[in-house]
């Protein structure tokens, strides 16, 4: 019944293991053989796209945490047990539905990161294995 939660990361762990392997064998192809000057320009602005959306994302964060410092400082209309229990409750769980979509937005980034970089090295790999292949 729930065997999903367990094979279905083994999974996905895999295939992340898998593409790091291919990622890795594809640096190591073009650390030992580019030549081509905007290489590291190119890996320079996959890096830069990156932390300019992380930037982003923390200023995000950050307006989304004020607001809710906001919301959790006031118990507006909490004059009974029950009103403040619920008010209580609901702060926490805005809490924690915040940390929640920080982490998967993160997540986000990190497997878009992963992605990009790994598309960008295989064509980098594939232009200097094709220029192995035909010797020029």
């Amino acid at each position: 019944m729930f065997e999903d939660h367990i094979v279905k990361p083994c999974e996905v762990q895999a295939k992340n293991g898998m593409r790091a392997f291919d990622t890795l064998k594809d640096a190591a192809v073009l650390a030992a053989n580019s030549d081509k000057p905007d290489t590291l320009f190119e890996a320079m602005s996959l890096f830069l796209s990156a932390s300019q959306r992380s930037i982003e994302m923390q200023k995000q964060w950050q307006e989304d945490w004020k607001d809710w410092v906001v919301y959790a400082s006031k118990l507006p209309g909490a004059d009974t047990t029950s009103k403040l229990v619920d008010r209580q409750n609901n702060i926490a769980l805005q809490a924690s539905a915040q940390m929640s979509k920080q982490t998967t937005q993160t997540l986000e980034l990190i497997d878009n990161i992963f992605v990009s970089y790994s598309f960008w090295l295989s064509q980098q790999a594939q232009a200097v294995r094709k220029k192995d292949d035909c010797g020029c």
